[in-house]
């Protein structure tokens, strides 16, 4: 049997794992939200890879994301991208939500547990109640980060195209209009800056 290793998968044993009653489940989950922060950005380093070399052995959260920020620029912001199908003019809107440096931090402090001298440190109840936090935390903000289906905001070639690159099978207006470029039917493009607020994502005014 072949285990699914893609962010989304990390993340939701994670939750499936803090849900438990049993604590020591706490540190599964752990790992799994670590897997899933780090797999994420080799999601987001994939689609870099297009227009830099990014070796695959590098695994640490913090230069993933520096190699990953290279190409698609330091923003902490989300990007909203609206396509416009023009022969029906039917209206989609995707997101593009980057790891932020609040996640990159909370990815390097759980592989700080993931070690047993460190984990001596979780017998004390205010180090546990942090742990779970943390924990906490992290699928919080995994889970704001695949709100986006996106692989990175839009790149333009060195001939001038625009190229797109997003998950299929997670938002399905989406798909439909995506498949709909193989019909011959012509995509308009309108990329916003957006902002996160406590209940998701806010368009800023254009």
């Amino acid at each position: 049997m072949a285990i699914e290793l893609s962010s989304r998968a990390h993340l939701a044993r994670a939750k499936e794992h803090a849900a438990a009653s049993d604590p020591h489940r706490l540190l599964y989950a752990a790992l799994e939200l670590r897997l899933s922060i780090e797999a994420r950005l080799h999601d987001y380093a994939e689609r870099a890879g297009e227009f830099i070399r990014i070796p695959d052995n590098v695994w640490q959260i913090k230069e993933l994301r520096k190699r990953v920020s290279s190409v698609f620029s330091a923003s902490e912001k989300p990007l909203s991208l609206r396509l416009v199908n023009k022969k029906d003019k039917k209206k989609v809107e995707i997101f593009y939500v980057p790891v932020s440096t609040h996640v990159q931090k909370i990815g390097q402090r759980l592989g700080d547990y993931l070690h047993s001298a460190s984990l001596a440190k979780l017998s004390k109840p205010a180090q546990f109640d942090a742990f779970c936090e943390l924990v906490k935390d992290g699928i919080m903000e995994m889970e704001f980060v695949h709100t986006g289906i996106l692989r990175g905001p839009p790149l333009q070639r060195g001939d001038g195209s625009i190229t797109l690159s997003l998950e299929m099978g997670h938002q399905p207006e989406a798909d439909a209009l995506v498949s709909a470029v193989g019909d011959e039917a012509l995509i308009e493009m309108r990329v916003v800056v957006t902002e996160k607020t406590p209940n998701g994502i806010k368009i800023r005014p254009a």
